[in-house]
């Protein structure tokens, strides 16, 4: 019978239960916090090596602090039990990803990879050894980050061993040759158990597999220590040379011929500098499976444990000197610091260009204009997943994973607000059109609409059966649209906060709302990878388009409505003619997933914000870059034009809003 409280924390249900332990969700009595709650069977205590195994994952997860490592909160301890009380995960499995999605396309298997790579490089950093690294143990939240758990077996460089000498630990397909032999193990075990967990990724299957007709693991072991792996690209032909070379290396008999550090595996795997520690966001899609893993089986020791997420060093929330790696398409800054002499010669020479260039040439470079970084804004303690300025008052609206909405003054940047309310991450913000009101979609399943002015919550609205992905307001503010988890689109009278439509036709979650201009149409992006356009006044699909090859993260209709620009997993942006429903431009050079969209208001730029962690800045007259924005650690999650197009606001993984002003 699962316990009503355990110390300061209300249990809420059972989340898994394994050969080990069960999981609970808790939330704190005082804090309202929700976390994951790992307790041991009662009757497992009594055996002495499950009990430190138990405590050592414990001790060890709780001093690792990273993003890419579960975090644990604390231990307690309450009569014959134990609890480990930790970060609550929404989202699955690699392992239980890859049951559904296998293989990967290398993008996607590269962004998680990546971070698993960050995370487990860190650990070894920190003299930590995993020792039992394979997908059922790296968590892959809904919000894209991979996470480590599970440190049950692993081993502080010079502690004590939890396994006799000669013993084998891990999980036969994703053993070391010297994890099987039962030798004296370092850092570089976990370096070939990732070169498997990669090769099953892209390849969709591990390199050594048990026979069918045969339940034992001996084939396997043997395999690891004397068989050459076979190529992975013999079971698909479209993983690039360079990656399964890398992979190749990892997987290397004598730990001395792998990589010698997880940088070292990283940097092989990318012909340029490594792709961003990004993943492709491919937990939107599918229902939450577990919110935190079962403890295990014995053989894999205890169930996925977590680790805080790394302390980023907080950014000054005023204007800053340091500028970003900012590549400029146009010669105006130079011009601007070069000598008069020079500076007169450009300009004839503009002109020349002019005239032979024709009107066309004219608006090419007067929308050019060159962003520089103006202002880092820190304070959020948690991803940036939204930003959005207000069209009527100098405000910027940050919305953010731990919880919260924040309101910014424009343009002194100082913080004039934070509206608490949400029990979780708040995954989309709209202002209204009058700029009164601003919205904000949930995974706890809600919509809130607060005064802007006082910061009051003036409704909270049931969103769905499940998270609450996007929202938008029409162009006169009558009417609210989310974006649900549940494939659904509402459609929201805002005065009542009465459910007019429910519109169904996706078949997967729905990550990305906006209206027409005019108000007569919606669009909505989904993980399915289709947009469709929906008729507002009858809730009929007017079109669907589709063309991308992976899920549909962000869209945004041009001013004058007649353009739709469309974000993408499949790393494009794609330019839609609305009244044909057909591609004028694909937008390419983003290494990894897009994530965000935005017009100008005068709709002669377009921006884009990647886990690659750039901003591009696009002319969507032609579809050609203007210019590359580089500034952020981690993966830019929202973009947004001021109301006078000359700033860009960009939320990001790394908890910051970075500020890129038109240079003058």
């Amino acid at each position: 019978m699962m316990p009503e409280q355990i110390s300061s924390y209300r249990l809420e249900g059972e989340i898994a239960r394994g050969g080990m332990g069960i999981v609970y969700r808790g939330v704190h009595m005082v804090f309202e916090e929700v976390v994951a709650i790992k307790a041991i069977f009662p009757e497992l205590m009594l055996n002495p090596d499950l009990r430190e195994r138990f405590l050592n994952e414990a001790r060890i997860q709780r001093r690792l602090l990273h993003p890419n490592i579960v975090q644990v909160r604390e231990f307690l301890a309450d009569q014959d039990r134990f609890y480990i009380i930790m970060e609550f995960i929404q989202g699955e499995t690699l392992s239980q990803y890859l049951r559904q999605v296998s293989p990967l396309s290398t993008p996607e298997a590269i962004g998680i990879f990546h971070q698993a790579l960050d995370g487990l490089g860190y650990a070894h950093r920190e003299g930590v050894i995993h020792r039992d690294i394979k997908p059922s143990n790296i968590m892959l939240t809904r919000d894209g980050v991979a996470k480590l758990t599970d440190f049950g077996i692993a081993r502080a460089v010079g502690s004590a061993k939890l396994t006799r000498t000669g013993m084998a630990v891990g999980t036969a397909a994703y053993m070391s040759p010297e994890q099987v032999m039962g030798t004296q193990v370092d850092h570089r075990t976990d370096i070939y158990s990732l070169g498997i967990t990669l090769y099953e990724m892209l390849a969709g299957r591990v390199p050594f597999s048990r026979p069918k007709d045969s339940d034992s693991d001996f084939p396997v072991l043997t395999a690891h220590t004397s068989e050459p792996p076979p190529p992975p690209r013999q079971f698909v032909p479209s993983i690039p040379a360079h990656i399964e070379a890398a992979i190749l290396k990892a997987l290397a008999k004598r730990p001395e011929d792998r990589f010698q550090t997880c940088a070292a595996f990283q940097a092989a795997l990318a012909l340029e500098p490594a792709p961003a520690v990004s993943l492709t966001a491919a937990m939107r899609a599918k229902p939450v499976g577990v919110a935190n893993p079962a403890p295990s089986a014995p053989v894999n020791a205890v169930a996925p444990a977590p680790a805080p997420p790394q302390p980023r060093p907080p950014s000054p929330p005023r204007p800053m000197s340091r500028e970003p790696e900012v590549k400029p398409r146009s010669a105006k800054l130079a011009r601007k610091e070069a000598p008069r002499r020079v500076w007169v010669w450009a300009v004839v020479i503009t002109l020349l260009v002019l005239a032979l260039a024709g009107a066309a040439g004219w608006r090419y470079l007067a929308t050019q204009g060159d962003f520089k970084l103006m202002a880092t804004l820190a304070g959020h303690q948690g991803d940036v997943t939204s930003v959005a300025f207000s069209l009527h008052e100098n405000l910027l609206a940050s919305g953010s994973d731990d919880n919260t909405i924040k309101l910014w003054d424009v343009p002194t940047w100082q913080l004039k607000r934070t509206l608490t309310g949400h029990e979780n991450h708040v995954e989309s913000i709209a202002f209204s059109p009058d700029g009164k009101l601003l919205a904000s979609g949930s995974n706890d399943k809600t919509i809130k609409i607060w005064e802007v002015a006082t910061g009051n919550l003036m409704q909270t609205l049931k969103g769905g059966s499940n998270s609450v992905l996007a929202v938008a307001f029409s162009p006169d503010g009558r009417l609210l649209a989310s974006g649900n988890w549940d494939k659904t689109i509402g459609l929201w009278e805002v005065a009542t906060g009465t459910l007019t439509k429910t519109l169904t036709g996706h078949q997967a979650s729905v990550s990305s709302v906006a209206f027409s201009p005019d108000g007569r149409l919606l669009a909505s992006g989904s993980d399915d990878k289709t947009i469709k356009l929906w008729d507002v006044a009858t809730g009929e699909v007017v079109k669907t388009l589709t063309g991308h090859d992976d899920k549909v993260r962000c869209v945004a209709f041009s001013p004058d409505g007649r353009l739709l620009a469309s974000a993408s997993g499949d790393t494009t942006v794609r330019l839609w003619d609305v009244g044909t429903g057909k591609v004028e431009h694909t937008l390419t050079g983003h290494k990894l997933w897009v994530q965000s969209v935005a017009f100008s208001p005068d709709g002669h730029l377009l921006a884009s914000g990647s886990h690659d962690n750039n901003i591009k800045v696009w002319d969507p007259a032609t579809g050609k870059q203007l210019q590359e924005l580089d500034g952020h650690k981690y993966d830019v999650e929202s973009v947004a034009f001021s109301r006078d197009g000359q700033w860009i606001a960009s939320g990001s993984g790394d908890r910051t809003i970075m500020l890129w002003g038109r240079y003058q």
